[in-house]
């Protein structure tokens, strides 16, 4: 996996060039919440493989995240680098909780990773409608 991610650091500077770093991130989110919906209901090695490559998309939507700081954040970049990584911890910390929360109350793996994976595209999505009303009111 890591591997994985330092080769789509190269496609992920490309990408963010050209598109920028919302679209980037979006797309990057829903293509790997698909692939984590895919290992969820794997019935056999191939397909659970196609998923983690697809969830191997993760990877690429943290790069593109590290990626933007150096342009917002001059002066306090070492801030930024920080609480960048604290939140991704925090993120690894609290979806096992999560997962084990929503297990509890459906008795499924399944369901409780395929709700999981149902909030986080609903938050990928709403970020990127957010940003084209905000381009929409301005115009």
């Amino acid at each position: 996996m890591v591997g994985w991610g330092y080769t789509v650091g190269l496609l992920t500077n490309t990408l963010l060039v050209r598109f920028g770093p919302r679209v980037v991130a979006v797309g990057c989110g829903i293509i790997s919440n698909v692939g984590l919906i895919v290992c969820a209901c794997a019935d056999n090695v191939y397909v659970f493989v196609i998923g983690i490559l697809l969830a191997g998309f993760l990877l690429m939507q943290e790069n593109t995240m590290l990626g933007v700081l150096p342009y917002y954040f001059d002066k306090y970049f070492q801030i930024a680098v920080s609480i960048y990584c604290c939140g991704t911890a925090i993120g690894i910390i609290i979806m096992p909780m999560l997962t084990g929360l929503i297990y509890d109350v459906t008795l499924s793996f399944t369901v409780s990773f395929d709700i999981l994976a149902a909030l986080s595209v609903l938050a990928a999505v709403s970020l990127g409608l957010e940003e084209v009303y905000k381009n929409q009111q301005n115009n």
